[in-house]
C-alpha cells in the first residue's frame, strides 16, 4: 500500500474511533526520514514536551535524535528499564533536569508486563502534536529500523489528543515508581553493561579477511577495508569505533593520570559506564569494574607509564602488561582495553569478540602476553601503519586510531 492510501486508511480509522468534531490532522511516518523530521518538527514547535517510552538511548548525548530533543522543554518523562536496555547516560540527563520542587523523570518496571509505550507529545497553549507508533526514542527507532509511526496534530480538547494526554497523566501518576538516587544509577549501570544482547540483534556478518596478506596493504586500501568491515559490525550499544576512540582520548587528555580521572571517565576508558561498547566491553568483568570505580590506584601506576603520544617500545608494553596483570582481577582483555583506549594508534584490544577470528587469520590466539606482543609487532610493520598522517580530517582521525581499528576486521559476535 502506498503512503497516500495508507494515510487515507488511517484517517478512516481515526474518524471511526473518534466521531466528527475531532479536527485532528494525521500524517503517516513510514520512513526513517519522515519519522525524524516529525520529531524535529514537534520539538521545535512545542513549548512543553512529555515522553513515555519503553527504552531510550542517546549515544552519550551525541545521537541525532537526541540532539533534536530540547531537554529544557521536557516536562515529564516516564521511561521503562526492562531488561536494562535504556541507556544510563540518557536517564541521567533527564534526572538532572529535576529541581527542588519538581521532578521530570520517573522510571520503573511497573505492573502488567513490560512497559512498552512509544509516545512523544508536545503542547503549545491549547494545541498539541504527538508522534506515536513503533519507534522507541533510540538511534534505531528514529533512523535505522523499519518503523511505522503517526504524527497527530490538533487541539488538546480533541478526542485523540486528549486521550494521549490522559494516558500520559495516568502513567505519570500511577505507574509503579522507583526512588532515583546516585546509588540506584550505579546499580542500574552495572545491570546495563551485564545485560544480554537485545532479542533479534542481527549477528555480525563474517569478516572478509581470511589471510594476513589482506592486511599487508597501503593506507588507502586499509581505510577502505576498515570502513567496509566496520559496516558489518553490530554491537548492543550505539556509537562507532572513532567516537569511542575520541571520547577516550578526551578522558585521558583531561586528567593527569588514571586515578585522578572523574569516575565516569575511568569507567569509559575501562570499557563500561558511558562506553559505546566498541573495542570491547568490560561489563561482565566484575572485579575489574570494581577496581576502576573504587580502587583506581591499583591500576594507575601501570597505565600512567604509557605516554600519551610518541613512540612506545614493545619492551615498555611488555612491562606494562606483566605488571598490570599481576593486579588481581586484571586479565589480558582488560589490560589491552586500557592500552587501546589510551593509545589506539599503537594497540589493539583483544577479547572474546575477536580472538577466534585472529586465530583463523594468523593461526594462533593472542591470548598470552608473548602472543599479543607478537601480533602487535606484526601490525606495526605493515605499510598502512608506517604511512604518514593524512591531511584529510576523517582519515587523520582513523590514522590516530589505526591499530585499534583493526578490531573491525577481527570482530565476530560471540554465540
Amino acid at each position: 500500500m502506498d503512503s497516500v492510501r495508507l494515510q487515507q486508511a488511517l484517517v478512516v480509522v481515526v474518524s471511526v474511533a473518534y466521531p466528527p468534531g475531532s479536527m485532528v490532522d494525521v500524517r503517516i511516518l513510514a520512513t526513517p526520514e519522515d519519522t525524524f523530521n516529525a520529531l524535529q518538527e514537534v520539538c521545535d514547535w512545542a513549548t512543553s514536551i512529555d515522553l513515555a517510552y519503553a527504552w531510550i538511548t542517546s549515544s552519550k548525548g551525541k545521537a541525532k535524535h537526541w540532539g533534536a530533543l530540547p531537554l529544557e522543554k521536557v516536562r515529564r518523562a516516564v521511561i521503562g528499564c526492562h531488561f536494562a536496555q535504556t541507556e544510563p547516560h540518557a536517564l541521567r540527563a533527564l534526572w538532572n533536569l529535576r529541581t527542588v520542587d519538581n521532578e521530570v523523570l520517573r522510571v520503573g518496571p511497573g505492573a502488567g508486563g513490560v512497559y512498552h509505550p512509544k509516545l512523544l507529545i508536545g503542547t503549545k497553549g491549547q494545541a498539541a502534536r504527538a508522534v506515536v507508533g513503533s519507534s522507541n526514542l533510540t538511534r534505531g527507532g528514529f533512523g535505522l529500523n523499519t518503523e511505522l509511526n503517526v504524527l497527530l496534530g490538533g487541539a488538546t480538547s480533541d478526542a485523540p489528543i486528549g486521550d494521549l494526554l490522559e494516558f500520559m497523566d495516568h502513567e505519570w501518576e500511577h505507574r509503579s515508581r522507583v526512588m532515583l538516587s546516585a546509588a540506584w544509577f550505579a546499580q542500574y549501570e552495572k545491570e546495563y553493561w551485564a545485560r544480554p544482547k537485545p532479542p533479534g540483534l542481527p549477528r555480525s556478518e563474517d569478516s572478509e579477511v581470511t589471510h594476513p596478506a589482506q592486511l599487508d596493504v597501503g593506507w588507502a586500501d586499509y581505510c577502505a577495508l576498515i570502513e567496509s568491515q566496520e559496516a558489518r559490525v553490530r554491537v548492543a550499544g550505539e556509537g562507532s569505533y572513532l567516537q569511542e576512540a575520541e571520547d577516550c582520548a578526551r578522558a585521558f587528555g583531561a586528567s593527569r593520570g588514571f586515578a585522578s580521572m572523574p569516575v565516569e571517565d575511568r569507567k569509559l576508558v575501562a570499557g563500561w559506564g558511558d562506553s559505546t561498547g566498541y573495542f570491547g566491553s568490560s561489563g561482565p568483568a566484575g572485579t575489574f569494574m570494581h577496581l576502576t570505580e573504587h580502587k583506581p590506584r591499583t591500576i594507575a601506576p601501570h597505565i600512567d607509564r604509557i605516554p600519551p603520544e610518541g613512540a612506545v617500545s614493545l619492551d615498555l608494553a611488555a612491562r606494562y602488561l606483566s605488571d598490570v596483570m599481576e593486579v588481581p582481577g586484571v586479565g589480558l582483555s582488560s589490560a589491552t582495553r586500557l592500552l587501546a583506549a589510551k593509545r589506539p594508534d599503537l594497540f589493539l584490544a583483544v577479547n572474546g569478540g575477536n580472538l577466534e577470528q585472529i586465530k583463523r587469520v594468523f593461526g594462533y590466539k593472542p591470548a598470552t602476553r608473548p602472543r599479543y606482543l607478537q601480533l602487535i609487532q606484526w601490525l606495526w610493520e605493515r605499510p598502512w601503519f608506517v604511512a604518514p598522517e593524512p591531511e584529510d580530517q576523517k582519515q587523520a582521525k582513523m590514522w590516530q586510531a589505526r591499530t585499534a581499528l583493526v578490531d573491525a576486521v577481527f570482530y565476530s559476535q560471540p554465540d
